[in-house]
């Protein structure tokens, strides 16, 4: 038996009351709203305008670092001495050779790099290009040149140098190319340095120092072999470097984590809210025994 009968009961819960106003007319949905189009709006600015302007400020940076670091060749009619590099021991190096020859000026820049500071050739590194390391190698040759390349391949693994010198058993041959679209141009590097493991195709920054051009021949399909030639280098370390990104993955990046916050945001407070309104009913009638 119920007392007081004639008593009107508490309303219901209000979480199980009709609500006669629509969700989309709610203070909580006029809210994420205004929040979702400051979100939208910061995307479309730093899409827009903040994100070109910072790849062009990049990109003008590149390039005057580029145009610094760039090799000038001597005019051929210039009447100055060429540049002695190596106290001329490299004077008598001979082009369009097997990459196998380690004679004495390929001795001596092992020795070189065996001992020299890394530091030292990066100040000393020039950017060159590959048309002139082939068609006039007599001009850069000494050059320590900085490359930008794409890891291709480790033929095999150290070779023993007979005898050692400057302290160095072994050499370390690896190929690298611009490119996979310009695998064609190769570069052929004998580092002094057991080089890390790198995965192929993965880009490095490596500071060398070119020796000759060298001929080799190189088998292709149909049991044929193809005359080929490549610039030697030998350089002390390897550095390795991220592969580059697409716009997508890190150019983009900010605005994705922004939209993920807001998102995050968005569903914490609705799920706040709802909890906060089961938990605002109204008292439940209690019975009282006879």
């Amino acid at each position: 038996m119920y007392m007081d009968q004639e008593r009107p009961r508490p309303p219901a819960a209000r979480w199980l009351q009709p609500n006669p106003v629509p969700f989309w007319g709610t203070r909580i949905f006029r809210w994420n709203l205004i929040l979702c189009s400051l979100l939208l709006s910061i995307a479309a600015i730093w899409m827009l305008v903040i994100d070109p302007k910072m790849a062009e400020k990049a990109r003008a940076e590149d390039l005057k670092n580029a145009a610094a670091m760039k090799y000038t060749p001597r005019d051929p009619a210039s009447k100055e001495p060429r540049e002695v590099r190596f106290d001329g021991m490299l004077d008598k190096v001979g082009d369009d050779v097997s990459p196998d020859v380690r004679n004495e000026p390929y001795r001596y820049l092992v020795k070189y790099l065996a001992t020299v500071d890394p530091e030292r050739l990066a100040k000393q590194a020039k950017d060159v290009d590959y048309k002139l390391l082939m068609e006039k190698p007599e001009e850069a040759r000494g050059l320590t040149v900085r490359l930008n390349l794409m890891y291709w391949a480790t033929p095999s693994g150290p070779v023993r140098l007979d005898p050692p010198v400057g302290g160095v058993e072994t050499v370390t041959r690896a190929y690298f190319a611009p490119s996979s679209v310009a695998a064609n141009q190769v570069y052929i590097i004998d580092f002094v340095v057991p080089i890390p493991a790198i995965e192929r195709e993965t880009y490095a920054v490596l500071d060398a120092v070119f020796l000759r051009r060298v001929s080799y021949e190189r088998d292709v399909a149909g049991n044929r072999t193809e005359f080929h030639q490549a610039p030697l280098f030998l350089a002390r370390t390897i550095a390795k470097v991220q592969e580059a990104r697409t716009p997508g993955t890190f150019r983009f990046m900010p605005v994705a984590i922004l939209m993920g916050v807001g998102l995050f945001g968005f569903l914490t407070v609705l799920t706040l809210k709802g909890w906060m309104a089961a938990r605002s009913r109204g008292p439940v009638p209690r019975r009282i025994p006879d």
